[in-house]
């Protein structure tokens, strides 16, 4: 009964032309990559995930092991780059396609990459898009509630923290529902405490209340 319902939702988005709009949003957004072209995007799975998480639940407060960064990088020691909240994983796996962040690399000092994200299913299926798109030593991509775990993975990273970025987080309008919201002090001091002399924060949200907190 279940499928019957959902083959006649997509017959009705069909027609609508509701189905092609959101398969073309899609395929723009991932266009630079060349992920449709190559048939990666398909290759690394098609995954169904909730659009929020409450990082607040008692299995997001485990704080992972420090990895093994040199069996995660080519050289751990290189500058990084680090997206929070990182979703599916695509502006890290364009600055690694594109070279770097502007005037934030050079060629000779070019970064890494670590995208943190909540709902696990993404950040696996974006290392297995790094790994298609030749990027698996560049990037690395960790399931984590960031606002619990990003002080020790910063901490025990070798190298410097070059660039942090925010970007469109969860608003959680309800005032009750603040202490969801991803940067906390908890976040800012980690970052505080690894960032480079010259490294950037990048914010930013659709939300100005949101924008304005951060």
């Amino acid at each position: 009964a279940a499928h019957e319902g959902l083959s006649k939702f997509y017959a009705r988005a069909e027609a609508a032309g509701v189905r092609d709009y959101y398969t073309g949003a899609r395929e723009k957004a991932f266009e630079e990559l060349g992920l449709e072209a190559d048939g990666h995007y398909d290759a690394a799975g098609g995954i169904r995930t909730r659009q929020h998480a409450n990082p607040l639940l008692s299995r997001y407060q485990v704080v992972p092991d420090a990895p093994d960064w040199s069996a995660i990088y080519d050289d751990p020691t290189r500058p990084l780059v680090l997206d929070v909240g990182c979703g599916p994983g695509r502006f890290v796996l364009l600055a690694a396609q594109r070279g770097g962040c502007g005037d934030l690399a050079s060629a000779a000092d070019a970064p890494n990459f670590l995208g943190l994200e909540i709902r696990e299913k993404l950040p696996e299926r974006a290392r297995k898009w790094a790994a298609q798109l030749g990027h698996a030593g560049r990037c690395h991509f960790v399931a984590t509630n960031a606002t619990v775990s990003v002080g020790a993975l910063l901490a025990s990273y070798p190298g410097p923290l070059r660039l942090a970025c925010v970007q469109f987080p969860d608003p959680h309008f309800k005032k009750r529902h603040h202490k969801r919201r991803v940067v906390q002090r908890s976040l800012v001091e980690a970052v505080c405490d690894k960032l480079e002399d010259g490294g950037a924060v990048w914010l930013q949200s659709d939300v100005e209340a949101v924008a304005r907190d951060m």
